[in-house]
Order: structure tokens, then C-alpha cells, then sequence
């Protein structure tokens, strides 16, 4: 939530944790200022939810993708590769929650941490390159470049480029903030002194 200091940004955020917790829902306050990664969050949210017995409501997909993030920010793959087949074989969507955002989010944490390769041999070596082909196919596009979409049929291909945009939509996100050295976060860009 962006909003100038002191406008009760807290006070919205602890009414709405308590409004939901008393609707019997589940809910972690992390404070994300100064995280620029998802690698960040996602340790900054282990740390909050280290009492697991809290989310034990959670459907299995989610548990098991939370549980897949943590230890490919571990640098974990074969843990984090086991806790993503149990995502995958509970199904991304379980008990009225989908989990497809969940999964990019894993994607991108396994690619920035430069595991997109060993991925994508684990999606084909466990089957779900197959029973998730635009799945697969958007990951391929992550990790090999956007025209690699081409080697995908049709009927794969449309939904695949639809995965691929939302999944590299916070990256470009990322990438404009990062291009644009010059400007400040607030105000008017700063004038170079004279000498």
C-alpha cells in the first residue's frame, strides 16, 4: 500500500487483519518497505508465518508452493522441486483458490536465482511439461526468450502467451524503475549543481 506518512496505512492494514481474522481468515502482516526482491518478501515471510501451525488452513498447493519458495531462496532445488511436484499434484486450483499467480512468483524466484534451466529439465523429467503445456511453454519463454513461444502449438501457445505476459509483466515493472537512473522517487528531478 503507497501512501504518503501518517495517513494510517498501519491503522487500515490492522483493522483489515482483524476484520478478516474474526471472518476465520488466516493473516500475516509483513512490512515490505525497502524489499526490492521477491527473494526478500519471500524470507521476510518465513520469518513471519515460523509458527507453520498458523497457516495450517491453507489448501496443500499453497502450503507446498510456500514451502517451494523458501527453499529455492535457500538455493535448495531438490527440496524446493519436491514441494513444487506436491503444488502440482494437488492441482493449482483447490478449494476456491487458485495458485497460478503463486507459481509465476516461483518461476521468477527460481529464475532470478539462476535455477530457469534445471527447471525447465525437472517440468519434462516429472511429466508436467505435458499435462501443463502452457505452463511449460510461458517458463521456456522466461528462461530461453520469448520466441522460443514459436516451438509450442497453437492450442498451446495462446493461453502460454497469456502465462508469459503475466509472469514477466512485474520484471519489465522492475527493469523501467531501474532504467530511469536520474529520477528521484518524490518531486521534481534534482538540477546539477554549478560549478
Amino acid at each position: 500500500m503507497f501512501a504518503p506518512r501518517r495517513i494510517g496505512k498501519t491503522w487500515l492494514m490492522n483493522e483489515l487483519a482483524k476484520d478478516l481474522r474474526n471472518e476465520g481468515w488466516i493473516t500475516i502482516i509483513v512490512d515490505v518497505e525497502g524489499m526490492r526482491t521477491e527473494e526478500e518478501f519471500l524470507r521476510a515471510l518465513a520469518e513471519a508465518t515460523a509458527s507453520r501451525g498458523e497457516l495450517a488452513d491453507l489448501p496443500e498447493t499453497g502450503l507446498a508452493l510456500l514451502d517451494a519458495g523458501i527453499e529455492i531462496a535457500s538455493d535448495n532445488f531438490g527440496a524446493a522441486t519436491a514441494h513444487l511436484d506436491r503444488a502440482l499434484g494437488a492441482g493449482l486450483e483447490s478449494e476456491g483458490w487458485n495458485f497460478l499467480d503463486d507459481l509465476l512468483r516461483f518461476f521468477r524466484l527460481a529464475f532470478a536465482r539462476g535455477y530457469g534451466e534445471k527447471l525447465i529439465a525437472h517440468f519434462e523429467a516429472a511429466g508436467h511439461a505435458e499435462r501443463l503445456a502452457p505452463v511449460y511453454a510461458a517458463l521456456v519463454a522466461l528462461v530461453r526468450g520469448e520466441r522460443h513461444l514459436l516451438n509450442f502449438n497453437p492450442e498451446a501457445r495462446g493461453p502460454a502467451t497469456k502465462i508469459y505476459q503475466s509472469l514477466v509483466r512485474p520484471l519489465r515493472r522492475a527493469d523501467e524503475g531501474a532504467s530511469q537512473p536520474g529520477k528521484t522517487k518524490r518531486g521534481r528531478p534534482r538540477r546539477p549543481r554549478s560549478p
